[in-house]
């Protein structure tokens, strides 16, 4: 029997459904960026506010917005 779908899956399917193949692709390559992002900072045991701190910022909200995989990245942050 086939499991039925939630609510959250649907409004996901149906949002997925409205973007471009090329907006599809950015958004999973911001994701995966923004997992790598997060896996780095867990692995040396840091917090947003020690990452933000260490890249020059003053507050990790930074942070949060590039863990959300929605900010774009520049060429400063990223190297």
């Amino acid at each position: 029997m086939k499991k039925a779908k939630t609510y959250s899956s649907d409004l996901i399917d149906e949002l997925l459904n409205e973007i471009t193949p090329r907006e599809r692709k950015r958004t999973e390559n911001r994701m995966r960026l923004a997992s790598k992002i997060a896996d780095a900072i867990e692995a040396r045991g840091w917090s947003k506010q020690k990452l933000s701190k260490e890249l020059g910022y003053n507050s990790p909200s930074i942070v949060t917005k590039w863990l959300s995989g929605t900010n774009n990245f520049t060429t400063d942050v990223l190297s």
